[in-house]
């Protein structure tokens, strides 16, 4: 019965949602409607300019590993938030397939490609691997505060993440 009332809701949604488009290609607005009817949180990223809502996985330091869910824009994006890391907090990828690539920047959403990236040696460091990720990596925080990871694929890649 709850799987009904979601269709239900989502079908109305999708309705004002049309009814409410600003142009005739304005497509981001259904993709994050059906990434919240989905479960999922997003993130505006801009990675050309103009902002899309993309997947967005909250990072909780539990040692948990949590698959990353991916938007298709030019390439799969997925957004990490990290509200309130702890110098010494460290995030680690495992990749599954694929190769991964992953930017840091200081913040929250919305996010910007190149607009307040986080210092690479400051900011964090990766302790194991690189910003191309084809098996597994490691980030140490050196600097508390908001970090968003924005985490590209080209190649349909697919992994987990954790927060230590």
């Amino acid at each position: 019965m709850k799987l009904i009332k979601k269709i239900g809701v989502c079908i109305v949604l999708i309705g004002l949602l049309s009814a409410c488009k600003s142009k005739e290609d304005d497509d981001t607005s259904y993709l994050a409607l059906l990434l919240l009817a989905g479960g999922y949180n997003t993130c505006s990223f801009s990675p050309a300019g103009t902002p899309v809502s993309i997947a967005s996985m909250s990072a909780i330091a539990n040692g948990t590993p949590y698959p990353l869910s991916f938007t298709q824009i030019d390439k799969q994006y997925a957004a990490i938030q990290i509200p309130a890391a702890i110098a010494g907090n460290i995030l680690s990828f495992q990749v599954s397939s694929g190769t991964l690539g992953v930017a840091v920047y200081k913040g929250g959403c919305p996010v910007t490609k190149g607009v307040n990236l986080a210092a690479a040696g400051v900011d964090f460091a990766f302790i194991a691997g690189a910003a191309t990720i084809t098996n597994s990596a490691q980030i140490q925080f050196n600097v508390a505060g908001s970090y968003t990871i924005i985490v590209n694929t080209a190649d349909g890649g697919k992994g987990t993440f954790q927060l230590n």
